[in-house]
Formats: C-alpha cells, sequence, structure tokens
C-alpha cells in the first residue's frame, strides 16, 4: 500500500495577501516630518544630490517623475520639497513592516521597500477569514508604522500584487478565486509585472492595449510577435502564477556566475566579452528557475589583489 504526500495548497483554497506601502520613502519621511504631509514632495537617491529616488502623488500630478534631475523637477513644480534619503529609518519601517506580517503567517516574503507578500493558506481557523485579516492588518500598519497599507487578496502572487496597483494609494481589493482572469480583463497591459518597455511597445503596435486583448490570442500566435516571452506573458495574463511565498527564515535565491581571465588584460573587448558570457550564462540560470533578477552585483578583482 502506498501514502501519498500533498500541499496542503492541493486540498485547501490559496490566499495570498500582498502589502503595498505605496511611495514608501515618501512615507517614511512624512512619519519623520507630518508637516510635509499634503505636500509635493521628493525624496533625493543615495548618493546622489540631483537625481530623485522617489515622489509623492502631488509631485506626479505636477509632473514629476521618478528618476527625474531636482533642478527639472523644481521648474515643473515649484512648490516641491526635495528631501535627503533616511537608510535607517527605511530600514527600521521595513523591520517593523515585516514583523506585522509575520505575526499572521511564517510563509511571509519581502518583496522590496514597501512590498510583502503573505501566504494566509490554511490560517482560517486559527485567524479567521482572510478579508478580516487584512482589515485588521491594514489597521495595525497605521498605528503602528504610521502610514496607509495597500492590501490586495488573491489566490496567487501575481493576482495579489495587480490588486493592490488598482486601488493603490491605499484600500482593501479582494480578487474572489475563479474570477482572476475577468478581474484582469479590463485592465492595461502595463500594469502585469515584469513587461519590459519593448515588449509593451510591440504589443502596443498590434492594438494590444488590454489584458483581454492579449487573452484572445493563442501563445503561437504571441510567439510570432514576442518570441520567447509570450508563453509568460499568456500565462501572467491569464492570472495564473504558482510562485509559492518564501518562509520567512528562507533566503531569497541567487546566481553566482564567475570567471578568471588567463592573462592579465585591460582590452576592453576581452573584458567586455568576459562579462557578456557571465550574463547569458547568469540569465539563463534565472529563467529556468523561472524567477526575474531583482538586484545585481559585480565584484571586479584586479592582478594586484584590489
Amino acid at each position: 500500500m502506498g501514502i501519498a504526500i500533498v500541499s496542503r495548497s492541493t486540498f485547501m483554497e490559496r490566499t495570498v495577501l500582498h502589502i503595498n506601502i505605496v511611495n514608501f520613502f515618501v512615507s517614511v519621511a512624512r512619519v519623520l516630518e507630518p508637516r510635509l504631509t499634503g505636500y509635493p514632495l521628493a525624496v533625493r537617491a543615495a548618493g546622489s544630490k540631483r537625481t530623485l529616488m522617489d515622489i509623492s502623488s502631488e509631485a506626479l500630478d505636477a509632473g514629476v517623475c521618478r528618476g527625474m534631475m531636482a533642478d527639472a523637477a523644481k521648474r515643473l513644480c515649484p512648490d516641491l520639497i526635495v528631501v535627503d534619503p533616511a537608510p535607517a529609518e527605511y530600514e527600521k519601517a521595513g523591520a517593523l513592516l515585516m514583523k506585522l506580517a509575520a505575526q499572521r503567517s511564517p510563509q511571509t516574503e519581502a518583496a522590496g521597500p514597501g512590498h510583502c507578500f503573505i501566504d494566509l493558506t490554511g490560517t482560517r481557523r486559527l485567524l479567521g477569514p482572510s478579508v478580516d485579516v487584512a482589515d485588521s492588518l491594514k489597521k495595525v500598519i497605521r498605528e503602528q508604522c504610521g502610514f496607509d497599507a495597500t492590501i490586495g487578496l488573491a489566490t496567487n502572487r501575481l493576482v495579489s500584487k495587480i490588486a493592490t496597483r488598482v486601488i493603490k494609494p491605499k484600500g482593501l481589493c479582494t480578487v474572489i478565486r475563479g474570477c482572476e482572469e475577468e478581474f484582469m480583463g479590463p485592465l492595461p497591459i502595463n500594469l502585469l509585472p515584469g513587461v519590459e518597455q519593448r515588449i509593451l511597445e510591440q504589443l502596443l503596435q498590434f492594438n494590444l492595449r488590454l489584458i483581454r486583448d492579449v487573452n484572445r490570442i493563442s501563445v503561437q500566435m504571441l510567439q510570432s510577435v514576442l518570441g520567447p516571452a509570450a508563453s509568460e506573458i499568456s500565462r501572467n495574463a491569464h492570472g495564473i502564477d504558482d510562485t509559492p511565498v518564501r518562509l520567512l527564515e528562507e533566503p531569497a535565491p541567487s546566481v553566482v556566475e564567475s570567471i578568471t581571465l588567463g592573462e592579465p588584460t585591460n582590452d576592453e573587448q576581452l573584458i567586455a566579452c568576459a562579462l557578456f558570457g557571465l550574463v547569458s550564462k547568469a540569465g539563463a540560470k534565472i529563467r529556468a528557475m523561472g524567477l526575474a533578477a531583482g538586484r545585481i552585483r559585480l565584484r571586479i578583482l584586479y592582478a594586484d589583489g584590489a
């Protein structure tokens, strides 16, 4: 007699909650200095006095955008207030956010500044309905962190993330199981996470502007336009995503590639070829894992040991 071992998601309805603190760096700045609330605000990038790392909705409405030079932003919005970054405060606020999230489930994964996923599958008997969990978490974040949270609830990470994009800067959006495609259909394609600008432009050239436009086309036809990226985009457009939420203590996956040149050289072409090879190998491994890179670190060791 054999014993079959199945995961809990096989017989339980999967529920993933996504927390999105919109304009996280601006939100932290306003907690530190409440008088800035309501005014157009921008936060400089670390190590730069000119580039803007984050902006408030008021600044966005005035035509300012992330990555803009401070001088150009000031010309567009004379009332713009520009503040310096506060890395220690961001770390403190992010740690508190993760602590509050992890109290709901050990499967809590950070997904960038002010973003995290919580897998609530199987917690109903302990915590109650997931909507109630999300609502109480919003209130706790407001009380203890000082800023508003946007929360999305769905059966997977992808749809819960898109849900927060639809209702931001604050609110709670629940996508009922089986309604993922219907919910996403009327939304613009640029709300799909990870769609490169190049691919977005190709889709727009074929008048594919909404997610439902992509769903009406077969994967084979989409491949003739987009190539290998078509399969993943089609799955995302249908709201399909089986990516798990990692346990809190589980390290983020990483790919490391290295090369040692046979002879010391400053030949730019040889160095460029070596870097291209490293990037190609690392990219292939990342694609095979079904992931995308969130951070890239390059380490160079010279012949003299520096």
